[in-house]
């Protein structure tokens, strides 16, 4: 998907999205929508609000009730965004709905607020009551909507409306798409299960499984990604053991490649058609820089829980002097911060915080991490660089 958006003066960002799903786009103007409001969720849809069980109770008595220990200040490109919840946040998303914001759902949460890019000092709101739910995947684009809790109960919006819960059992589900870069537009929506399986959402509000061949041959998945950059269009699938599967769009079967790693791979990211890598456990991170044929370890300055990462391209300067460098973040358990500019090897930055970073987006031309206890941060990955020409760190 390809969307201007006019950013400050002698900085222009194209971002790299990764997981949950991937595209390469060009962020550099603004759109004066206006956001259509969604009504109350616990309203709309009652029957796809789970009752608030022991589990769920506990997470969010912890989050709101354990006081965080003193991280340490947090490093100058990290700003910490206020927002009224101490619920843990599983996941952040782009959305295209008018102008555009962020969505982020988590427990008994799902928040919005507009992009610095066009709005001055934008706040979370809340979105919609969703009651009990506790969301762990969402998506929005172009007036759709969906949420999905940790057992897969599923609710999408995909017009504009009321959200509303889709029929079918997905069980947990490990990434949504509404891309009509994915999908023909009467399909509506796609989806993948942590189990491989592939559904796609009807424009009944029903379920409906892909074909056989398009399942992913291993499971548990933990993280997704598509490229689409030039003629390549292919979805990543990266899981436990280290596995890392790849699939031609509209081709059925998935290849194998070797990651060269039993460790558990949960996110994984893009910088152009050749370069692609992917985090997880104790630290790992792989990389491939022949579009995914071949992988090598990369130098890791932490052994934490990798939990996702993302990248996004930098203008800076202007005209003769401009020059283009590109930044890669991860975001893991215990406040791990990890940035990589250009080919440099990733440092580690002080967070401030201490919660685990579960989920990553971008916005305009810093990154956005969620996580534990209603943690959100802002960093700006350039902030040291400058904007006229001169070298980067």
């Amino acid at each position: 998907m390809n969307f201007l958006h006019a950013l400050t003066p002698g900085r222009c960002a194209i971002t790299v999205a990764t997981a949950l799903l991937v595209f390469a786009g060009l962020q550099c103007g603004a759109d004066d929508g206006e956001h259509p409001s969604l009504p109350d969720l616990r309203d709309a849809m009652p029957d796809v609000l789970p009752s608030p069980d022991a589990g769920t109770d506990a997470d969010a008595a912890e989050d709101a009730d354990t006081p965080e220990t003193d991280a340490g200040p947090a490093d100058d490109r990290i700003t910490r965004e206020a927002i009224d919840t101490k619920a843990t946040l599983r996941t952040v998303e782009r959305d295209f709905i008018g102008r555009p914001s962020l969505v982020v759902g988590g427990n008994k949460a799902l928040f919005k607020r507009g992009s610095p890019v066009v709005v001055d000092a934008p706040k979370w709101e809340p979105l919609a009551d969703v009651g009990a739910m506790d969301i762990h995947v969402l998506d929005a684009f172009d007036a759709q909507l969906c949420v999905a809790d940790g057992a897969g109960a599923l609710a999408c919006s995909l017009d504009g409306s009321p959200l509303r819960p889709v029929g079918g059992t997905p069980g947990p589900i490990a990434s949504i798409s509404n891309s009509p870069e994915i999908l023909p537009r009467e399909l509506r929506g796609s989806l993948m299960a942590v189990d491989g399986r592939q559904w796609y959402i009807g424009p009944d509000y029903q379920l409906v499984l892909w074909p056989q061949g398009l399942h992913v041959p291993f499971a548990p998945i933990r993280g997704t990604a598509i490229i689409s950059y030039r003629s390549k269009f292919e979805m990543y699938a990266v899981g436990a053991n280290g596995a890392l599967w790849v699939n031609e769009l509209g081709h059925e079967g998935w290849a194998p490649r070797n990651s060269g790693t039993t460790r558990e791979l949960r996110s994984i990211g893009v910088v152009d058609e050749q370069k692609i890598w992917a985090v997880g456990d104790e630290g790992t991170i792989v990389i491939s820089y022949d579009g995914g044929a071949t992988w090598y370890d990369e130098p890791s300055p932490t052994n934490e829980t990798l939990r996702a990462t993302k990248a996004l391209y930098i203008w800076h300067g202007e005209g003769a002097n401009m020059r283009l460098d590109w930044y890669r973040l991860i975001v893991g358990d215990h406040g791990t911060v990890l940035l990589s500019v250009n080919d440099n090897p990733f440092e580690r930055i002080a967070s401030g915080t201490h919660a685990a970073l579960l989920a990553l987006t971008v916005d305009g031309d810093k990154f956005v991490a969620v996580g534990e206890r209603g943690t959100i941060l802002r960093v700006d990955p350039a902030l040291h660089d400058g904007t006229d020409g001169g070298t980067t760190r």
